[in-house]
This record gives C-alpha cells, structure tokens and sequence, in this order.
C-alpha cells in the first residue's frame, strides 16, 4: 500500500503518483493479510483517492493486458515474447502476485479506513463512495479466484493475520447486503459532507454513485442467472420494481491522466512509454478473433479501437490467437494494434455495459423494459464513447445484424464483448467465461491447458507461503482450468 500526502486541490495526481510507485514495485512481496501502514493519522478526503488510483492501476494495466488477451481482444505481438505465457494460460503462483497484495493491502485497506471513519462520523457520502468501490474490487477477487479472504481479512493488527478463505456465494450475497447498507443511509444530514475532487471518478455526484451502486448489483445479480437463478429472480425483479436507476449518461471511470510524463494512462506508461522504448508501439496487437468480426461487419468502431499497421496500408489487420511464432509478420509493426493513447481512461462500468446487463435482465427474467431498445442502445453508447457514427445502419432495425430475439442473450453478450475493447478487458473475459458467448474463439496453438480455456488465475504465493493452513482448508492451490462457483457451463 502507497500512502501520498497532498494538498486536496492536488487531488487529481494522486493516481499517477500511485502509478509510479507501483511500477517500481511490482516485483514486491506485499503481505495480503496485514495491515502494513494503518492510515490512522490519514483524512477520508486523502485516503479515498489513493483507494480507487490503487484499484484503477490493477484494473487499467495488468488486468487489462490478462483481461483483452484472454477476452481475444489482444495477443502476443510476433517476434516477441513479454506476453506469451499470458497468452498461452500458462499462469502461476507467481504471476499476479503484486496485483492480488496491491488489491488487498493497497484498494481494500484504503476503502475500508475511508467505510470505518466515515460510518463513525455519519459521512454517508464518502460512505457510499468507499462501500461501493470495495464491493466491486471483492467481486473482482471472487470471479479470479474463487474463495478469497473476506470476512476475516483487513483486520491487521486488530487481529486475524492468516484469514480464512470465504465461499464465493457467501461474498457475493454479503456485498448487496453492504450496498444496500450504503445506499440507505441519510445522505441529507449536515454531517454528510459535499464530496469534490477527491473522488476520481464522478467528482462528487452522488446521483452517478448510486446509478453506479444500482448497476454493480444488477451486475452481481447477473452473474448468478444460471448458478443460483432464484437468487438472481428476486434480486433483480426487486431492483426493477423499485425504479432502481442505472448508469446512462457517465460511465464509471477514472479519466484523470495528463500527457505528461508520469502522468498518463498505466498501460500506456507502462507498456508503451517505458516498455515500448519510445517506439510508439508495444508486443501486443489485435487478435484477429476481434478483428475479423469487425471487418466482416464493417464495423466503424475498429477504426477508433485499432491502428493500421505501423508499416503501411488502410487494412486493419489482426494474428491469429497466440500465434506468435508466425514468419508470416516480422513484427508488431506489421499488424494492427489497441488505439490506446495517454489519456484514455480506466474504465469500471461503462453506459453501454449497463444497457446490456438490462437488456439481458429483461431477456432472461422477464422485468419490465424493453431488450431490441436496451441493446440498441448499448451499441448506440459504445459507438457514441468512441466518437465513431454507423451503429443503426449496422444493428438497428432494417440493418444488416439487427436484433434478433431467437439468438437474443448471444447478440446481447457478443456487442458487450465488442464494446470492451481497449476499456474492459477482463470484464469480457469474465463475461465469455459466465455465457460461453461469443462462441468462434480460437484456441492459441501451443497452450499448456490441453485445449481448455481459462477460468480463473491460481492462488498468488504470498497465500501459499503466509496462509497455507487456510488455504488447504478450502482445498488448496487451483489451475487456471477450474471453474468459479457461479461457472456451470
């Protein structure tokens, strides 16, 4: 956990100070279940910050890069070898070791410092701000890992060093419980204090946190639809009747960056400022699963979610998934590649990924609303957040892919997919892994899975080496081929 302090007017920054330290450690031991700096002298004006940059970096840079090559957006660039083993599933304990301890010991202390001072104090804007951000970063940890440490974990030295593992079920309902808990308290009070800039992600509007909080949990309720469907039924047909408002005009995202040094987007930072040597391009390229849907469509969206190649031509161009030992492109120069500049932002929910959680909503438990217009709108959103025109010639009615209600949740599941690109990589990943949509993924040649795609990433070692007895108790280190609770497919 990186602790900063800074003048509240300097708020923004936070997140890139946060980026340089974490790119500077990230071969660091973290220890995931202590509290290794408890923020007691710290404000929730200066912690609540330093939570979501923590949680933005993870999200923005290394899961982004797992996310987009599992999700078949990206793959390994030939000639190279920086994200080959990713590409071909071959994850380790040690591979995502530094993501899991910045989560833990970075994000989810920090939001819990900012829960527990703002409950003590009835500050029930910050209190809604950090509860919801927490139960994001816990769904996350569950649909990578499965069982993680919850109830017994952030404790520190308060208490319990070596927390048990909780069911992931258990987690998922205790997070509508806490947000729930959130959303009900008084935010009128006069000890609820105005929020600013502090909060990098809507600034303060407490109108967007709870569309945000709303859409988290019907994401949540989602993600059970064939596992627990009951509990699924019941929780979104109570956000529907409830007139419960979802995120439509902002998305949920830290869009802080300045082009300047150290002060830009963490992938591009890191993977094509400094990895990329200052030659503009990175080892990562288009996978042509993406590409091809796009072009066969004439999807006007793969000219803002991609390059041309680097060496000519108005194609835009992708290698087969993991293929990288290909002669047939001598680099990433040759191929296209994620248009992904210094400011893009780092995205947690986006408009177009609610009006498709609705839509499928609506499709699969029968709420009020209407799916051909919540889908429509979704493509419309995604297209809109690219700055790119097209989408009701293509997908509206009388278009070409117009919406078809006999193959509804494969439409629905597939344009989340392409509206992912270069924002939401894992998210897609997670998403294809819940529905099995879409379904024409290539198997990259040479993966050491036999054939079987990804479904989760192995305990990291700080687990294995700090809090073994625990982890044996929920039956110890899993592959990358095991499934998460809610996965039945």
């Amino acid at each position: 956990m990186f602790k900063v302090t800074i003048m509240k007017s300097n708020v923004k920054i936070i997140g890139l100070i946060l980026l340089i330290a974490f790119i500077s450690s990230c071969n660091d031991f973290l220890d995931v279940n202590t509290d290794p700096n408890n923020p007691s002298s710290s404000t929730v004006e200066l912690t609540l910050p330093t939570g979501i940059a923590s949680a933005s970096f993870v999200l923005g840079d290394q899961f982004q890069i797992l996310g987009s090559l599992w999700a078949q957006h990206w793959t390994q660039a030939p000639a190279a070898n920086q994200y080959a083993a990713a590409d071909d599933y071959d994850i380790n304990e040690n591979s995502y070791t530094a993501a899991y301890a910045e989560l833990y010991s970075g994000a989810l202390v920090d939001l819990k410092f900012v829960s527990d001072n703002a409950s003590a104090n009835e500050d029930w804007n910050y209190f809604l701000i950090s509860e919801v951000m927490s139960a994001y970063v816990f769904q996350m940890l569950v649909d990578l890992y499965d069982k993680v440490p919850y109830s017994e974990a952030l404790r520190g030295n308060l208490g319990e060093v070596t927390p048990k593992f909780d069911d992931g079920e258990d987690i998922y309902d205790d997070l509508i419980v806490r947000i729930d808990n959130a959303l009900s308290k008084d935010r009128t009070l006069a000890s609820a204090r105005a929020v600013g800039d502090e909060d990098l992600i809507f600034q303060g509007d407490m109108d967007q946190w709870v569309k945000f909080a709303n859409t988290l949990k019907l994401k949540i309720f989602i993600r059970q639809s064939v596992a627990r469907p009951s509990v699924a039924q019941t929780g979104i047909e109570g956000l529907f009747s409830s007139g419960a408002e979802f995120l439509d005009t902002e998305d949920a995202e830290m869009a802080v960056f300045e082009d300047v040094q150290d002060y830009r987007n963490p992938f591009f930072a890191a993977q094509i400022s400094t990895a990329g040597n200052g030659r503009g391009y990175v080892d990562i390229v288009a996978s042509s699963t993406i590409i091809d849907e796009l072009n066969t469509a004439g999807d006007s969206r793969v000219s803002a979610q991609f390059n041309t190649p680097v060496t000519g031509g108005s194609n835009y161009i992708g290698l087969q998934q993991g293929d990288y030992n290909t002669t047939a492109y001598a680099s990433a120069r040759d191929l296209s590649q994620p248009d992904i500049g210094p400011l893009h932002p780092i995205v947690f929910m986006s408009v177009a990924e609610s009006k498709f959680l609705q839509a499928e909503a609506v499709e699969r438990f029968g709420v009020a609303g209407d799916v051909k217009t919540l889908y429509e709108e979704g493509i419309e959103a995604s297209f809109d957040k690219l700055g790119v025109s097209g989408a009701s010639s293509l997908y509206g009615t009388g278009g070409p892919y117009e919406f078809n209600p006999a193959e509804a949740i494969e439409q629905i599941i597939t344009q989340k997919w392409i509206s992912m690109v270069n924002f939401q990589g894992l998210e897609a990943h997670i998403e294809r892994k819940r529905t099995g949509f879409p379904d024409f993924f290539d198997t990259p040649p040479g993966n050491v899975t036999a054939g079987l795609y990804p479904q989760r990433l192995p305990y990291p070692s700080a687990e294995i080496d700090n809090n073994r007895d625990e982890l044996n108790a929920v039956g110890g280190q899993k592959q990358v081929t095991e499934r998460v609770w809610w996965n039945t497919l």
